[in-house]
Parts: structure tokens; sequence; C-alpha cells
């Protein structure tokens, strides 16, 4: 009879709280949207310079396997990555938008600072 009761209030609780739950989300999806896009955009540069990444880090171990000598990772890592933003940004015609980027502090914004 507790087992019956449990669950009846269980479904009770399921039933009453769906409504509210579907309408939060319904606000929070809305809310979601700009953010979503621009991630969706800036994923384009990440996705290719990460494979740009692995590739000139391939390309290391294979100079090194094949010359049997020490290889600076970075001297194929670089130039792999850079040329990539280059091109992504060339065919995106954002080539000037790249070059005059300017990372933005976080440290004394209002809402940022330490508390």
């Amino acid at each position: 009879s507790s087992s019956s009761s449990s669950s009846s209030d269980v479904s009770s609780t399921d039933g009453g709280g769906d409504s509210s739950s579907n309408s939060s989300s319904r606000q929070e999806e809305q809310r979601s949207v700009p953010v979503s896009v621009e991630v969706l955009q800036q994923r384009t540069y990440f996705t290719r310079v990460a494979c740009a990444h692995v590739a000139g880090l391939l390309t290391a171990f294979a100079a090194n396997s094949i010359t049997h000598l020490g290889q600076p990772a970075l001297l194929y890592i670089v130039p792999a990555t850079l040329l990539t933003v280059l091109a992504t940004a060339a065919s995106r015609s954002e080539v000037g938008r790249v070059w005059r980027y300017t990372d933005v502090a976080t440290f004394g914004v209002p809402g940022k600072e330490q508390q």
C-alpha cells in the first residue's frame, strides 16, 4: 500500500512540475539561440586549427622518424596553425577582422571582479 502511494506521489509530482519545466525550458531555449549561433561560427576556426595542430604534430613525428634527430614540434605546429587561421579567414573574407583582433581582459569588468 505504501509503495502504491509513493508511486502516485511521484506521478503527481512529475505531472505538476512538467508544465512549469516546459515553460522554463522554452525560455532557456529562446535565450540560448544567439549564443549557439555564435559558438557555431567560432567553431569553424577551432575545428580547422585543431586539425592543423594534429597535422603539424604528426609532421614533427614523421620528421623525427625519418631523420632520427630530435625535432622541435613548434617548428611544424606554429606554421600549420597560423596558415590555417589565415586560410580560414581568407575563405570567410575576415582577414582584416582577424588581424585587428584584440583580447578583452576580464579583470576590471563589473561583475567579473573578485568578490
